[in-house]
């Protein structure tokens, strides 16, 4: 049984292993910014976990989205995709026969 002391004690700080996300920037003004922040904080996470074909696919297809109506962000996603495309493995080196 969990001694009161004891429950209390775990309850002032959340196990370590546990992450915060970030905190959205303030330096970003307007909703569709901190959207894309956010988008782009998400396809890092998600290329981290392994998944760099898909943050590349999804970063590339936003990019396309982008371009000629938001200079800035289709340069965030570009300068993201350019970093994780050196993640990725050569075709062929990472199947199976």
């Amino acid at each position: 049984m969990i001694e009161s002391n004891d429950l209390a004690e775990c309850m002032r700080e959340p196990p370590r292993e546990v992450i915060a996300p970030k905190p959205v920037s303030t330096s970003l003004t307007t909703p569709e910014e901190q959207l894309v922040g956010l988008l782009l904080d998400a396809l890092q996470k998600l290329a981290d976990t392994g998944e760099v074909d898909v943050a590349c696919r999804i970063a590339g297809q936003a990019c396309a989205a982008l371009r000629r109506r938001d200079a800035k962000s289709e340069h965030r996603f570009n300068a993201l995709l350019h970093r994780l495309v050196r993640k990725l493995e050569p075709i062929g080196h990472g199947a199976s026969p």
